[in-house]
């Protein structure tokens, strides 16, 4: 069984005896455990996964062989299980949420005083492998994940996954009944086997901080400066010691807000957590899947995704639990699980993955009786900060050909499978090479006129920024402490820079000092304006098919290799629609500018033409610029190559299934390249 290692934010302030919010020095915390519960229920079948006429691209992969199996009734039966499991396996847990507080305590009281366990099946499925003489190698992959999520706010603490094939011989007229009886069984195996394992896991341990002395804040009030910062793993956004909130994290210091009442300097501030420090103090990016292969579940190639980036990556992915709203439903039996999520860390950054998998194909091989089955796959991501910019983009790339002898071959969705994964894990590779690259820039006020100070291009039009005043210096903390004092959004190119207007919600007063945040990784902006891809009339990415050949693939391709690559400010024109989905899980979601729909000033059409020529093919791809937002307007820019395709020979006998297949291979191969260098050279006409 193979597992994905835990990731995890900081938890809460949940323990087994829980403090006074307003508590002046918190209890040692390395000896408290958070009381658990574990819902009594399988989920990933939210979006109506094995309903009637339900499409297989939905939350969760499932066989329709295995539904008759997976019924409402079986679920409820695999949710209790897993509940006694956990109280098994695990160190406190209750047997009803809350059972540990005080009769007639409040949701609100119940939500923050316990950690939800919960079970998610993400793909059950069946190959086959024909055999001579009757027989089939049949094998059922198993995905399963336990999240511990903080029902409060949302965050999944702690997350486990496993990936369990069940495998085995079977007679090739009864494989479908043996498989969908032994389902079942495979699935309590998995579940039991991957609950003792996040049990071993699970270990959460006190992060602490020493109050430094205090600082004051936009609104005039009190903040206090602790010794720990992002280099810690504490993060903007974070709650500690019961009542206290991270307005800030620099490197080696944060500067935490108390909601009842002041902390004094020395007291030392505590919560827990599960991920090692180093994870912790990673960057966040929250994946989002943007368009899957037919029969393809987001929730699957999310996590094959995350799994991917490792510890190798300056990147440390959010999981969330898709089932929160249920689970709060479930948690509470439906009274109070509307209330608002408390506040947690939103994401730093925002990754877009596209996966395209081209068709496979088998063609005649030089030894007779082989034949060579060709399977191909890709895999897109973009990079996208806090701000809603596209500051990079990495392509993953991944071919298996497989020798077939007698006709016993994996079946072609096994090689999918295999293809993907593999497509993605080389863009999780890619873009494991990115580093953060910070910056500050300093903010005046010109003649009433606020500007910030950018020549470097690393801001465009219509983003907003938070802006940082000086507090002084304090013991132990390199350089002068920041605080956050609002947010300003980018309005106009001049000379020393743009200028800005206030967007925060309290009136931004400059007293000298004040910088600007802003990410400078990416292609420095030589235009200022912002770009994301046209609509056409019907109000979808519009593309420009110019050619007699199609190219399915090119339409998921071209936004993610130009948002890389343009001298200009991206956006990503269907993120914000992507990302709504994610809202209920983070308070303050509609404060995340990544999230909100912003207008674009100028627009880009991705342009193919495919013709066929008497030695084969001739090519042209690239890119047409426009202002506005569509594809109707104005055109102001266009980059284009051309070049030649001589399509690979196939030997005689091949099919024009394999032909076709092996041409999409090619067109692959030659246009992705053309159309990366045309998005570099695109600007608009002098």
């Amino acid at each position: 069984m193979g597992s994905a290692f835990a990731r995890a934010s900081a938890l809460a302030a949940v323990l087994a005896c829980p403090l006074p919010a307003f508590a002046q020095d918190a209890a040692p915390l390395d000896a408290g455990v958070p009381w658990l519960w574990a819902a009594p229920a399988l989920y990933g079948f939210e979006g109506g996964v094995c309903a009637p006429g339900a499409a297989q691209s939905g939350a969760t992969m499932v066989d329709p062989l295995f539904c008759a199996s997976l019924r409402l009734d079986q679920r409820v039966a695999i949710g209790n299980a897993f509940a006694r499991a956990v109280a098994s396996g695990f160190r406190n847990v209750e047997p009803t949420f809350g059972a540990h507080l005080p009769a007639g305590a409040t949701p609100a009281a119940r939500l923050r005083g316990t950690l939800a366990v919960s079970l998610r099946l993400t793909r059950a499925g069946l190959h086959t492998v024909a055999k001579p003489g009757g027989v089939v190698d049949a094998y059922a992959p198993i995905t399963l994940t336990l999240d511990i999520t903080n029902p409060a706010t949302g965050e999944v603490v702690f997350t486990r996954t496993s990936n369990d094939v069940a495998q085995g011989v079977q007679s090739a007229g009864t494989v479908d009944a043996e498989m969908a009886r032994q389902v079942q069984a495979h699935l309590d195996a998995a579940m039991h086997a991957l609950v003792t394992e996040a049990a071993a896991a699970f270990r959460p341990y006190a992060q602490s901080a020493k109050v430094l002395g205090t600082v004051t804040l936009a609104k005039g009030e009190t903040g206090h400066v602790v010794d720990k910062g992002r280099a810690s793993g504490l993060r903007a956004g974070d709650g500690i010691n019961g009542d206290g909130k991270v307005l800030y994290a620099g490197p080696d210091y944060a500067v935490v807000q108390a909601q009842l009442g002041d902390y004094r300097t020395g007291q030392v501030l505590s919560r827990l957590a599960t991920a090692p420090v180093e994870t912790l103090a990673r960057p966040s990016v929250l994946t989002v899947i943007d368009g899957t292969p037919e029969g393809y579940a987001p929730d699957w190639l999310r996590q094959i995704f995350e799994d991917a980036l490792g510890s190798g990556s300056a990147l440390a992915p959010v999981p969330v639990n898709a089932a929160f709203s249920a689970l709060r439903t479930l948690a509470l039996d439906g009274a109070g699980a509307d209330l608002a999520p408390d506040a947690r860390s939103l994401p730093d950054y925002v990754v877009d993955v596209r996966t395209v998998l081209l068709p496979s194909s088998t063609r005649p091989s030089e030894i007779p009786g082989v034949v060579m089955d060709h399977h191909e796959a890709f895999a897109f991501v973009t990079l996208v900060d806090a701000s809603g910019r596209a500051i990079g983009s990495w392509q993953g790339h991944n071919v298996i050909e497989d020798k077939v002898t007698r006709g016993i071959r994996l079946s072609a969705s096994q090689r999918h499978d295999a293809v993907l994964r593999n497509a993605l894990g080389d863009a999780a590779k890619a873009i494991s090479t990115f580093r953060p690259q910070p910056r500050f820039v300093p903010l005046t006020d010109k003649g009433g006129a606020l500007v910030m100070t950018d020549d470097a291009g690393a801001a465009g039009l219509g983003q907003t920024l938070p802006v940082l005043r000086p507090a002084g210096r304090f013991p132990g903390v390199t350089g002068a402490v920041m605080v956050p004092v609002g947010d300003v959004t980018t309005r106009q190119a001049v000379a020393d820079g743009l200028a800005v207007t206030d967007a925060g919600v309290v009136p931004l007063s400059l007293r000298g000092g004040e910088v600007v945040a802003l990410e400078a990784s990416g292609v420095p902006a030589t235009m200022r304006q912002t770009v994301g891809q046209c609509l056409d009339a019907a109000g979808t990415p519009a593309l420009d098919d110019r050619g007699q050949v199609a190219m399915p693939g090119y339409a998921l391709a071209a936004p993610a290799l130009l948002a890389g690559r343009i001298a200009a400010p991206v956006r990503v024109t269907q993120l914000a629609s992507l990302l709504a989905a994610y809202a209920p899980s983070f308070a303050g979601w509609d404060r995340f500018a990544a999230a909100a729909a912003a207008p674009v000033d100028v627009c880009f059409v991705p342009v193919l033409a495919v013709v066929p020529a008497a030695t084969g093919y001739q090519l042209t791809a690239g890119y047409t610029l426009h202002r506005g937002a569509l594809a109707s307007g104005p055109k102001i820019g266009t980059s284009g190559l051309a070049v030649t395709l001589s399509p690979t020979r196939l030997p005689a006998g091949s099919d024009a299934q394999a032909q076709s297949a092996m041409l999409q291979s090619d067109l692959a191969g030659q246009v992705l390249p053309v159309a990366a260098k045309a998005a570099a050279a695109l600007k608009p006409a002098s």
